[in-house]
């Protein structure tokens, strides 16, 4: 299946963008790793959620909401 972004929502345990991975940042490399993600979005075509849990649940609709023509 293509696709220009793949969220993989399989769980919680997962690393950066969204959660930090132990690694001390700033509050500006934080805002510019998920600045990065923003646009990726916002310039992919089309986007592949994978997980059907809660996480992949709330990624979908934060998705649809902010960009419901993908």
């Amino acid at each position: 299946m293509p696709y220009d972004v793949l969220i993989l929502s399989t769980g919680s345990s997962y690393l950066a963008p969204f959660k930090n991975d132990g690694m001390q940042t700033t509050a500006e490399e934080r805002k510019a790793e998920f600045d990065a993600v923003r646009t990726k979005v916002k310039e992919a075509e089309s986007i592949l959620v994978v997980g059907g849990g809660p996480n992949g649940v709330e990624n979908a609709a934060y998705l649809k909401e902010f960009h419901p023509e993908k």
